[in-house]
Order: C-alpha cells, then structure tokens, then sequence
C-alpha cells in the first residue's frame, strides 16, 4: 500500500480504489521538549533528524522543510531509534506503524535492540516519546500496469470484505 499519488513517481502503476488504512507519519525523541505538529514545525529549528530510507512521503517531504546538513537516512526503523537513544540526532521520522512495531520490543519503556541480543545485549534506559503527528494519509493499494484487469475486481472485492468484517480481522490479527 501507498499514499494516494505514489503513481505520480512510478508510472507504471496503477491505483486501487480502496483505502487500506491510514499511514501516520510522526516524530520521535528522547528529549520531551521537542514537540512537532506538521512537516512545517521544522522549519528553521536545526533540529537533526534522521528518517528511513524508502518511506515515499517522508523522502518527499522533509527535503522541503529541514536543512540538508541537518537531514541523514537510516535503512531501518532500529538504527533511527539507536542513533536516537544515542542522542546522536534530536528526532527520528518514521511510519507509526513501523515504530510501534520495534517499540513493542521494548522492555518496561527500556528500548532494547533484538538483534543485538546475545550475552552483550544491552537495555537502554533512555524513554522515547512521539514528538508529534506529521501528516496522516490514506494508504492504497497499487498493482503494475500489467494487471490492469484486476484493478477493478481487487477494489471490489476489497469492499465487500470490509462489508463482511473480514479486513478488520485481518488487520487485527496482524498486529
């Protein structure tokens, strides 16, 4: 699934017309201090952050609010929370879903790395707090050119599982 027009970028897709969910677009820190409400709060605050590498929306956006000295990637939500708790930068930019999902790793709001663990692992006591909502999206879900024909039947069918309480399940069951 994608923010409505990822197409715009990749022609060769095609939108499904159906919204899957919301992609929630937030910041994190360890400082409780450093509070933010859209792409534009981060304007001029020299703030460093560091964001995942690939997230579509966040690699459009925050090159048009954040200096370039001030910006780096990550190739995973784990590194930005490591660098995070390292206090190497001031927030890290993410998908809330995506960091929930290292977040529940964590032990009693100690934020542990899982793929450190070994007899060196170590807790880091440092609390982490969202920082703010940057951009909440719809999320579609796009099929290649190619598959034209199924654009219509997947949208359909989609609503009719919605109907019948399945997506809701499903969603459920994967969290």
């Amino acid at each position: 699934s994608r923010v409505f027009d990822y197409n715009k970028e990749y022609p060769n897709l095609l939108r499904v017309d159906y919204n899957i969910f919301k992609h929630r677009f937030v910041a994190y820190a360890v400082d409780p201090n450093i509070r933010v409400n859209s792409w534009k709060s981060l304007i001029d605050n020299n703030l460093n952050i560091v964001y995942e590498r690939g997230t579509f929306q966040v690699t459009k956006m925050l090159p048009r609010f954040v200096k370039p000295n001030n910006l780096q990637s990550v190739a995973s939500p784990y590194q930005g929370f490591f660098m995070l708790i390292q206090e190497r930068i001031d927030l890290f930019v993410v998908v809330e879903a995506e960091a929930e999902s290292v977040l529940r790793k964590s032990e009693k709001k100690h934020f542990f790395l899982p793929y450190l663990q070994s007899k060196e692992s170590k807790v880091y006591p440092t609390p982490i707090y969202m920082a703010g909502l940057l951009e909440s999206l719809a999320s579609y879900p796009f099929l290649h050119k190619k598959h034209k024909k199924l654009v219509p039947k997947l949208a359909a069918e989609l609503h009719k599982m919605e109907q019948e309480g399945l997506l809701e399940k499903y969603k459920a069951a994967a969290r």
